[in-house]
């Protein structure tokens, strides 16, 4: 009966020694004012010798690369997705590791695509979580980039329990990108699947604010092709005989230029204020 355990046993000792003696090294190095190593163990050993312990040796990783984010070196990205990605080899269901390597241990924009990439390791393993994409699209908006956004936002709010605010992000985002017409026709697709009579209204009205947006920004291009200049406010349109009168917004605000139109990324770009 001994003999039986005495591998397993051996394994587990040999394992905690081996996590041991690198929180030393860390420690040991620290003192001597050296630079620090960052090891990790690869996945096939702590594979092997974890046996039936595997969701508690993910756990503590997971929490090693928690308590290794309030450090400022650079290494440190690195090294806490290396603990996170061990934790999720060992075990899957810890989908809360994706946000905190996604999310909460890049410091600036310079290592928001690294998060990205490691949220999308987690979708490839979690394609049902809602969680994750919502995530990633929360990266890329940061970024700036809405057009991605949108496209992971409209992935999460496809997928089971995902809450019903995310097709809104998603119209929004693609109204960010200057792509209103995408928004537009998202949201216009999903009508027939909505059953309350009034998330229905909203998600019409938000159509028609959109609509409208796409008409005028059209009418703001063709005005620049007949002039040679984007045209300065939206009356403009009217005086020059391109619209009888402005689209009344569905949400009260009213549509105007925007008032960058000086800088050709905004040039005939209409916004609102809702």
């Amino acid at each position: 009966m001994f003999k039986k355990f005495q591998l397993p046993l051996f394994g587990c000792i040999l394992f905690f020694l081996v996590l041991y003696f690198s929180f030393r090294l860390e420690k040991s190095s620290s003192q001597l004012k050296i630079k620090k190593i960052f090891y990790v163990p690869p996945y096939s050993y702590i594979n092997t010798i974890s046996g039936s312990f595997k969701v508690s040796v993910a756990d503590i990783f997971y929490i090693r690369a928690i308590l290794s984010i309030a450090e400022g070196e650079k290494e440190y990205l690195d090294y806490i997705l290396s603990n996170l990605r061990l934790a999720v080899e060992l075990d899957p269901r810890l989908t809360s590791a994706y946000i905190i390597g996604g999310i909460v241990a890049p410091r600036g924009k310079a290592e928001i695509p690294q998060g990205i990439q490691f949220l999308k390791e987690g979708m490839a393993r979690n394609p049902q979580e809602w969680r994750i994409p919502f995530w990633v699209a929360f990266n890329y908006f940061q970024l700036e980039d809405y057009l991605k956004a949108g496209q992971y936002y409209k992935t999460a709010s496809l997928l089971p329990d995902a809450p019903r605010y995310l097709k809104g992000l998603t119209a929004w985002s693609y109204y960010k990108g200057g792509k209103s017409d995408l928004g537009a026709l998202f949201l216009e697709g999903m009508l027939d699947s909505v059953n309350d009579p009034r998330v229905l209204k909203s998600m019409e009205r938000k159509v028609e604010w959109l609509k409208n947006i796409v008409f005028l920004e059209k009418k703001a291009a063709e005005f620049k092709n007949i002039f040679g200049q984007w045209p300065k406010d939206l009356n403009e349109l009217i005086a020059k005989g391109l619209i009888q009168e402005i689209p009344k917004d569905p949400f009260g605000k009213g549509y105007y230029l925007d008032d960058r139109w000086y800088d050709q990324r905004y040039a005939g770009k209409v916004i609102s204020k809702f």
